[in-house]
């Protein structure tokens, strides 16, 4: 009983996975009812609109017939050129309906096959436009794969376009991105054509790198025909070095990978051809080339019927038979003008004009020379026109991407809006305090090395004297164990003078220490090591401070005037204000040191009207009136051999803006410069800006 019960479910599990199946069928079916149904009807929205109200199809079901139909021009993609035409009309049915319905994502897929498939027809303009619709609506949706596989179609009509460094870069991109998400059919399309963009400018190593990539990547069955591309875009490097063996070689392994691709297959049968040319063997070469317009004709391939025409006709030339090679020229002048294609039409003209020459025809190969110059020039200035509005139409569409940008920005909610403000402004103030220590420790750094020197003389001067003390001190011992009484010890005045040796060096080494004690506090209070970050400090005790350790710069050269005046102790940070002196008064020595002559600078500090005034002036070579208009920008200053970024000002400016105060300059050249710097007293606003 137990085992037919088993039996039993296991029967019913099957039959209702066939029934399954069978819905799963039945549902495509029904899908591809309804999308023959919707071809059928024509392009605009009310006619689309009336078959799907005609259908009675819910709007769950419309979105579905929508994937369906973008499915569908999914496959048609694989095959690329073979289809262009269906398949634009998949994508204009589809966006139609998605549009109806509001349904993005269904929307953005269409456009971008509609997209691709402009491109194969060579409607470049619409191309690029769809394809930038589509991207922009990939990027509202956060649908970073869909947007890429936007940009793969849009580099491809950038090389269109002749604008190949677009091309690559984009394509470049895409191909990363494709290789970290392991998405091989996509990364294979933009590695085929980052392929072809590189046979465009002439990069064998690109084409050679990006082909053999994309043959080790295109397993699937469905990726063979892009295998073939690139075999066959090997073979054409080998053709254009002149190895026609080797190029030979790889057109024939493209060939066997172009069995279910009749595009390629003609491609590869041309090129064979033109290879066995090169090689004299007409036969072959008049064998493939045939092959390949009998397929290119049976596709309705027209403009690429000319090329095999021109191929024939100029190896019956070869052959001495004009005759032969106008039963060529001929029609392939006649598709050309059926198809509009000047270039094709030109080339016709040209390769008529030289047959009928060899057959002594001058008339007809004086009329189609002059033919061949007309349609040349004509040509010639459609293209530059093309380029022009193509140029236009990329602009256009770039500033309108730009906009579309804007507005969604605009329209995301105020709360994100804030959290994201908040985040860049807190960026902001991290980037600017690490901006300001950068530039405190580069001062620093400066200072070390004038300190070090500073600190070297009352070094020097107290192990000098430490060294006479201790040979004093020795002598003193010597004497004291030579004598047998104090008497004796006192008797001559050998003692007085060693002692008072050793007060001398005493008093000299107190100075050092004095001078060295003087430099460390100046130091400490330069980078206020020792205090809290915001409190009250004395403006006079950081300008003393700054220029102590400013004394080895001065070169004797160099005189500081102090002009202060009575100053209460201000809320402040002491080292930035500090960093603030150090910059202004290290641009004036500069300044003066320019003018290969001695100067001073004059300090000056007061009250006026509630608020701290410190001036700082100098003698030196001035600034001119276009430069103090940018002094305070963040640039880059050239100083004798050296470029160095120009932080300093910018930087002080920050701080005392920080300050709630201001800084401004005023310079005559070869006059000198004053800068003058107004702080606030009151301490209210500081402690706001502190909190």
């Amino acid at each position: 009983a137990y085992k037919s019960d088993q039996y039993k479910m296991k029967a019913k599990s099957h039959k209702s996975d066939k029934n399954s199946n069978l819905s799963v069928l039945m549902g495509q079916r029904r899908l591809g009812i309804l999308a023959g149904a919707i071809i059928k009807t024509d392009a605009t929205q009310e006619a689309i609109s009336g078959r799907l109200t005609s259908l009675g199809l819910s709007d769950s079901e419309s979105i579905e017939l929508v994937d369906f139909l973008n499915a569908k021009a999914q496959r048609m993609l694989y095959m690329y050129s073979e289809h262009s035409v269906k398949m634009l009309e998949l994508g204009e049915r589809a966006f139609s309906i998605a549009d109806q319905l509001g349904y993005e994502k269904g929307k953005a897929y269409s456009l971008l096959y509609m997209g691709a498939s402009q491109w194969f027809t060579s409607d470049l303009d619409e191309a690029l436009k769809n394809l930038h619709k589509a991207k922009s609506v990939f990027v509202s949706l956060n649908d970073e794969e869909g947007r890429m596989k936007t940009l793969t179609f849009e580099a491809c009509v950038y090389r269109s376009m002749g604008d190949y460094d677009q091309s690559y870069l984009d394509l470049r991109r895409c191909v990363e991105f494709f290789r970290k998400c392991r998405s091989t059919f996509w990364e294979a399309g933009a590695l085929m054509s980052l392929g072809l963009t590189c046979e465009q400018i002439g990069d064998n190593k690109g084409v050679r790198q990006h082909n053999r990539r994309l043959i080790k990547i295109a397993t699937e069955p469905e990726q063979q025909w892009m295998v073939g591309r690139a075999l066959d875009g090997i073979g054409t490097i080998y053709y254009n070095l002149g190895q026609y063996k080797k190029a030979i070689e790889y057109y024939e392994k493209s060939l066997t990978k172009f069995r279910n691709h009749v595009v390629g297959k003609a491609r590869a049968l041309n090129d064979l051809g033109m290879a066995h040319q090169q090689l004299d063997d007409a036969k072959k070469a008049s064998h493939y080339y045939h092959e390949s317009l009998r397929i290119r004709q049976e596709i309705g391939q027209r403009e690429a019927q000319c090329t095999c025409l021109f191929n024939l006709g100029k190896l019956s030339l070869a052959a001495g038979e004009a005759e032969k090679a106008l039963g060529y020229f001929k029609p392939a002048l006649a598709i050309a003008l059926a198809v509009g294609a000047k270039p094709r039409i030109s080339q016709a003209h040209e390769n008529l004009s030289h047959t009928y020459e060899m057959t002594s025809d001058i008339a007809n190969a004086l009329r189609h020379h002059k033919l061949f110059h007309k349609i040349n020039e004509e040509a010639s200035s459609e293209q530059s026109s093309t380029r022009a509005k193509n140029l236009r139409t990329r602009l256009e569409l770039d500033k309108a991407e730009k906009v579309a940008e804007v507005e969604r920005l605009k329209n995301l909610k105020l709360s994100e809006k804030n959290d994201e403000l908040k985040h860049l402004l807190n960026e902001l103030q991290r980037a600017q305090t690490q901006l300001v220590q950068a530039e405190k420790m580069a001062a620093l750094g400066k200072l070390v090395a004038g300190v070090a020197h500073e600190m070297n003389s009352p070094i020097g001067a107290s192990t000098s004297s430490i060294d006479i003390s201790k040979r004093c001190i020795a002598k003193i011992m010597d004497m004291v164990q030579a004598c047998n009484s104090l008497e004796q010890l006192k008797s001559g005045d050998r003692l007085e003078k060693l002692l008072g040796s050793l007060l001398t060096n005493n008093d000299v080494v107190s100075k050092a220490n004095e001078r060295i004690n003087k430099i460390i506090k100046s130091l400490r209070i330069f980078s206020n090591l020792d205090e809290a970050v915001f409190q009250k400090a004395d403006i006079h005790e950081g300008l003393d401070s700054t220029i102590t350790l400013l004394e080895t710069e001065l070169d004797g050269k160099i005189r500081i005037i102090k002009q202060y005046g009575e100053l209460q102790p201000i809320a402040c940070y002491p080292g930035e204000l500090n960093q603030v002196f150090l910059n202004l008064l290290t641009n004036s020595v500069e300044a003066i040191s320019r003018t290969d002559s001695e100067g001073e600078i004059i300090v000056q500090t007061c009250l006026e009207d509630k608020h701290v005034c410190i001036k700082i002036s100098d003698c030196g070579i001035g600034i001119s009136a276009e430069k103090i208009k940018t002094l305070f920008d963040l640039g880059f200053t050239q100083k004798r051999t050296r470029v160095k970024a120009g932080m300093g000002l910018f930087i002080s400016q920050n701080i005392i803006q920080k300050h709630k105060g201001k800084i401004t300059v005023e310079s005559k050249v070869n006059k000198g410069t004053t800068f003058t710097i107004v702080l606030p007293l009151d301490l209210d606003a500081h402690v706001k800006l502190h909190k």
